[in-house]
């Protein structure tokens, strides 16, 4: 009896309009719930990408950097004593006859697009033919650059005389100049 009294009087649909009420609030918020764990899965996601791209990218910038890490060559120098020869054969091959009171410096092996080699006194040369990689001799004054070939260089500390003689192929030396003459290049043939 009391039931059907709060029935008739709409107290029954002022408790199913606050149960919807509260049935909405819930929904609303179990949806801002799933909504917040979603964001923080994708957060969370979105943090392990970027700490795997930071790694991968200190990996392939360390990677990068041994590749293009350049190696200091080692230099050697070879020193003829009055009175003597000494002979060389130079990484590359070619072969060297170092005269008397003289220093020959080169690289344990060539690495650049140029093999250099630094010359103060008298020495013959028999390069190894290399087009891609060009054979230079730097003395005082005189830069020779060679592809394959045989020649003679003279260039004595205490003499003023510069001499490159050339036995077979060619060479461009390189006469070096101060800065109001400049410096001036001549191919020498046989």
């Amino acid at each position: 009896i009391l039931f059907d009294r709060l029935k008739d009087s709409g107290y029954a649909a002022f408790i199913e309009k606050k149960a919807q009420e509260a049935k909405d609030r819930m929904y609303v918020k179990t949806q801002m719930k799933i909504r917040q764990l979603a964001l923080r899965t994708k957060l969370r996601l979105w943090k392990y990408v970027a700490a795997a791209s930071i790694v991968l990218l200190l990996i392939m910038s360390g990677v990068n950097f041994l590749k293009t890490e350049t190696v200091v060559p080692v230099w050697v120098e070879s020193k003829t004593p009055a009175g003597g020869l000494t002979n060389l054969t130079l990484s590359d091959g070619t072969i060297v006859a170092l005269n008397a009171n003289s220093t020959l410096s080169y690289p344990l092996t060539f690495q650049k697009e140029t093999r250099t080699v630094k010359l103060e006194g008298e020495a013959y040369f028999e390069v190894t033919e290399n087009p891609a990689h060009p054979f230079v001799v730097e003395t005082k004054g005189m830069k020779i650059k060679v592809l394959g070939t045989r020649f003679n260089v003279r260039n004595y500390e205490d003499d003023n005389r510069l001499s490159a003689t050339l036995l077979e192929g060619s060479v461009n030396v390189e006469l070096l100049g101060n800065l109001s003459t400049g410096n001036k290049a001549v191919i020498l043939e046989p």
